[in-house]
């Protein structure tokens, strides 16, 4: 069982406590002894021995009340600052997930970017933001009903997953929409990998009840210009994300237009790495 640094720090007190008190005490005794053979004042070298000997007796007493009752209720009080400690990382992990994908919430992605982009800011590196929202999502849970649509919610966040980089942000920001913090990622970098993960999710059909059912995606990208605020950078993309949606579904959009739209072969994206 782990020891605090405050209960190391009692026990060391109380130790050294130890040792003044034995020391007290025989440095006590030797002194009657010299008092007794030397024939000096027995009388007041009587009460020198007993004020050294009832200081030890109080130093034992101190020793006994750190060991009985004042180490215990400290290694008590260090063991549940632990437990609520615990307890406060499990509830903040829980406040910043999302519960049906196991992905990062809005919350947490929205002091991502703010972080990302206060330190980003000092050292002039790009910052790519992608929003996706499924399309025709509706239609499936009307069809197939919303535990099917959350089966497929869960696939697109695995696909997801599997084609971001480890330190991008991935996160569910909305029932269909989810949003992608790329850093470092300038605007032709990030265009090829939103590309790549529309294709990933086309190439994916979702099995519902004995059908294979089809899921695109639109996604709409931009790349901070060092000056908007975040909620600037998110509403550019979510504008592209639109344009997106009403050019006909299933493409990429940012600043520089629009990218494929085609329905896309596991042979193809096996080609796009």
């Amino acid at each position: 069982m782990r020891i605090s640094r405050a209960e190391i720090l009692v026990l060391i007190y109380v130790g050294g406590l130890a040792v003044a008190g034995v020391a007290t005490w025989i440095s006590a005794s030797a002194f009657a002894g010299l008092v007794a053979g030397g024939g000096a004042d027995v009388a007041r070298a009587g009460w020198a021995v007993l004020v050294s000997r009832a200081v030890s007796a109080m130093m034992a007493l101190a020793v006994l009340f750190g060991l009985l009752w004042l180490y215990p209720a400290m290694r008590r009080d260090a063991h549940e600052r632990g437990r609520l400690v615990t307890q406060s990382r499990s509830f903040m992990q829980a406040a910043l997930t999302d519960v049906l994908t196991g992905l990062r919430n809005r919350r947490y992605f929205d002091d991502a970017l703010a972080e990302y982009m206060k330190e980003f800011g000092l050292i002039d590196r790009p910052l790519g933001v992608m929003i996706l929202d499924l399309d025709h999502f509706k239609a499936i849970n009307d069809t197939y009903g919303h535990d099917n649509g959350d089966l497929v919610l869960r696939q697109v966040s695995l696909t997801l997953q599997q084609h971001t980089r480890y330190h991008d942000v991935l996160a569910r920001i909305g029932g269909e929409e989810f949003a992608v913090l790329f850093p470092n990622t300038d605007e032709f970098a990030l265009k090829r990998l939103a590309e790549r993960i529309r294709e990933a999710i086309a190439a994916a059909p979702v099995t519902l009840d004995a059908v294979p059912v089809a899921i695109t995606a639109s996604v709409g990208i931009a790349v901070w210009d060092g000056r908007e605020g975040a909620g600037a950078l998110v509403k550019r993309a979510d504008q592209y994300l639109y344009r997106a949606k009403t050019a006909g579904r299933n493409r990429v959009i940012g600043r520089q237009g629009v990218a494929i739209a085609e329905p896309v072969s596991p042979d193809r994206l096996a080609e796009t790495g």
